[in-house]
C-alpha cells in the first residue's frame, strides 16, 4: 500500500525583480567597479611599493589586489546570474537591451581588475622569486576570465543556458588539468635560478620543500645557484632519499628520475644523529 504523500502546489510564477530595481542596481555596481578600475589605472603610473615612504610593500599590494579580485569576481557574477534568473517577462526588448549593456559593462570592468591583479602578483614574483602558491593564483585569474567571457557570450545571446554550466566546468577542468601534468615546480625552479642570476638571490629553503619534480631541475641546474644557497642546498638534501620515503602509489616516471638525479648529486654524506646527554639511559651497575 503506497503511502500518501502530500503534494505541495508548484509556484505559479518565478520570483521576479523590477526593472527599476535591477537598473539601479546594475547601474551602482557598474560605477563601483570604474572607480576601481580608474584607481588601478593610476597604480600602471605610480605603483605604490616602488615609491619611497608609501608604507606598502609587494606583498600587501599584491593580496591586497587578490582579495579585491575574489569579492569583485563573487559580487558580479552573483549579480548578473541573480537578475538574469529573476527579470520579469513583462519588460520591453529596450529595457533589456539596457540591462544587457550594464552587464557587459560589469564584465569588461571586471576583466580589466584580473589584469591589474594579474599584474600585482607579477611584480611580487618579480621582487621575491616564485613559489607554487602565486602560480596557482595566476592560473585562477586566467580561469576567472575565460569563465568571464564564457559569461559575455551567454549575455550576447540574451540568455544563460546550462551550457553555460558546461563551459565554466569544462575551463575549471582544463586549468587541473594542466597543472597536474606539467611540471610546474621544476619550472619555478627555472625560473627563480634565472632570476638569481640577476639579482644574486635565491631561496633554497623554499627550493628544499618542493616535491621530488623539482629535484631533477635543481641538480641540471645546481651550477647556475649562488654559492652560500648551493651550499645550503646540499646541506638540506644530504639525507634525502627518495625511494625510503614514496609510497605505492608514488612509483612513476617523475619519482624515478628524481631519484637518479639525488644518485647524480655531490651531496655531502648525511650527519649521524647526535644522542643528548640528557636521553642517555644509565646503565646499571
Amino acid at each position: 500500500m503506497t503511502p500518501n504523500i502530500p503534494r505541495y502546489p508548484e509556484l505559479s510564477v518565478k520570483p521576479t525583480l523590477g526593472v527599476t530595481e535591477q537598473r539601479m542596481l546594475l547601474w551602482s555596481s557598474a560605477v563601483v567597479l570604474w572607480l576601481f578600475v580608474l584607481l588601478q589605472a593610476s597604480y600602471l603610473v605610480h605603483s605604490p611599493p616602488t615609491a619611497a615612504g608609501s608604507g606598502v610593500t609587494f606583498a600587501e599590494f599584491a593580496r591586497r589586489g587578490f582579495g579585491q579580485l575574489s569579492f569583485a569576481a563573487t559580487l558580479v557574477g552573483a549579480i548578473i546570474l541573480i537578475l538574469e534568473y529573476a527579470r520579469p517577462f513583462t519588460a520591453t526588448e529596450r529595457e533589456r537591451a539596457t540591462l544587457r549593456h550594464l552587464e557587459l559593462a560589469l564584465i569588461v570592468a571586471l576583466e580589466l581588475i584580473l589584469v591589474s591583479a594579474f599584474r600585482r602578483v607579477i611584480l611580487y614574483e618579480q621582487a621575491y622569486g616564485f613559489t607554487t602558491a602565486r602560480l596557482v593564483a595566476q592560473a585562477y585569474m586566467i580561469a576567472m576570465g575565460l569563465a568571464l567571457v564564457a559569461l559575455a557570450l551567454e549575455i550576447g545571446r540574451e540568455r544563460i543556458s546550462i551550457a553555460f554550466g558546461r563551459r565554466v566546468a569544462e575551463i575549471a577542468l582544463g586549468v587541473f588539468t594542466v597543472l597536474a601534468l606539467w611540471n610546474f615546480e621544476g619550472w619555478i625552479v627555472n625560473r627563480n635560478i634565472d632570476r638569481a642570476q640577476a639579482t644574486g638571490k635565491f631561496d633554497a629553503m623554499y627550493a628544499s620543500r618542493l616535491s621530488n619534480d623539482a629535484i631533477p631541475t635543481l641538480v641540471r641546474r645546481r651550477a647556475e645557484i649562488p654559492q652560500p644557497a648551493r651550499d645550503s642546498l646540499d646541506l638540506r638534501f644530504a639525507c634525502k632519499r627518495v625511494s625510503a620515503e614514496r609510497r605505492w602509489f608514488e612509483w612513476n616516471r617523475s619519482v624515478n628520475l628524481a631519484e637518479a638525479a639525488l644518485r647524480s648529486w655531490q651531496r655531502p654524506p648525511c650527519p649521524k644523529p647526535t644522542v643528548r646527554s640528557s636521553e642517555l639511559t644509565p646503565v646499571p651497575d
